[in-house]
């Protein structure tokens, strides 16, 4: 027997859920609350396995509803639904003590596959059961954006399932190996592309094995750095396979988006591009709506608040890790997009997090 309660103050939510769920679980049929105190009502009187919550944003109330549910009963699971942004989201659910969420629109069977994951391991299982289906769905994800290929959305994954495993787990050997079972999901998921590149990865990932169980002793960017050499892998070998079905325009972004280490020029872009540059800067920012010097730097700019608020590393490696041409040129460039310095910036957001196995 499951004890499912759904929350969603939309009416229409809570009977998209409702009927989403309902024959999945049998004769189990969940509950349902359309308000906060219907459903700590529901809780205090029957409690519940598992708490499926709605959420449109994350305001106080809504952090104060769940975190009062978590309070009423203490070994519930909590599965998030949201519109919200990806960042906003994950970090609110994991600094909540929610199990998992999911983001919308989302296809309604991966509201049946979380809800059947979450319920089907009781006890000190969920813990393993909640990261088993966070990478299964991470992997998905961006096996899905290989196959389209956007390199930004699979880094983007990547990074977000590295945060879940540092936000929710203590240990770092815990942390190491769940970075390898990620690793090696994503590195499956070159088979489909032929057997020659699915060899090609999976002996790039028995040669970034060590690298991995060195993280376990690092920051937070240190895993970041080794996912992104494993997915730029695996885009040079699904476009040494070729690109059928993908369009110019997506093949000329991830390339800039691949390029943020290097100082990657109009000239060079055109040239991808088989463009003059003159007709390649106006044909991209007809595409994109800004500038092919913006969007670069603002990509750089995106990358080095990663380094700043994820390690230990100095302003100086940073520009010289973005190919900037000294320091203060880079500070001065920061300063421009953000209002503040790299430094000030660090001092704000850097959390700077190392793990170690003592």
């Amino acid at each position: 027997m499951s004890n499912v309660l759904l929350f969603a103050e939309n009416p229409r939510e809570l009977r998209l859920m409702k009927n989403t769920l309902t024959p999945s679980l049998e004769d189990d049929a969940p509950a349902c609350a359309d308000t906060f105190d219907r459903a700590y009502a529901r809780l205090k009187l029957n409690g519940a396995d598992l708490l499926v919550a709605d959420v449109p944003c994350f305001t106080y109330a809504y952090c104060r509803f769940l975190s009062k549910c978590l309070k009423l009963c203490p070994g519930m699971a909590v599965l998030v639904t949201s519109a919200a942004a990806n960042k906003e989201v994950s970090s609110s659910v994991w600094r909540l003590g929610a199990t998992d969420y999911l983001l919308k629109p989302y296809r309604p069977d991966w509201l049946v596959a979380a809800v059947h994951v979450i319920l089907s391991k009781p006890g000190s299982d969920i813990q393993e059961s909640r990261m088993d289906w966070r990478r299964e769905r991470s992997v998905r994800w961006i096996g899905e954006n290989l196959r389209a290929y956007k390199y930004k959305k699979c880094f983007q994954a990547t990074r977000e399932y590295v945060d879940s495993l540092y936000d929710s787990l203590d240990n770092a050997q815990e942390i190491a190996d769940g970075m390898l079972a990620f690793a090696a999901g994503v590195v499956g998921l070159a088979g489909d592309y032929g057997s020659t590149c699915a060899y090609d990865a999976k002996t790039y990932l028995g040669r970034a094995t060590f690298r991995f169980e060195q993280v376990q002793m690092g920051y937070r960017y240190d895993a970041y750095a080794v996912f992104e050499k494993l997915i730029g892998r695996l885009f040079d070998l699904v476009e040494k396979e070729g690109l059928s079905g993908v369009s110019p325009m997506q093949r000329i972004v991830t390339k800039l988006d691949r390029s943020v280490h290097v100082d990657f020029t109009l000239v060079e872009a055109a040239r991808y591009a088989s463009m003059s540059p003159s007709y390649f800067s106006k044909y991209f920012k007809r595409e994109t709506g800004v500038s092919f010097v913006n969007y670069m730097t603002e990509n750089k700019i995106e990358y080095a608040k990663l380094m700043l608020s994820e390690s230990d590393a100095s302003v100086t490696v940073i520009a010289r890790e973005l190919s900037y041409n000294g320091a203060n040129y880079f500070s001065k460039v920061f300063k421009k997009y953000l209002g503040i310095t790299p430094s000030e910036y660090r001092e704000q957001n850097g959390t700077h997090k190392r793990l170690s196995l003592d």
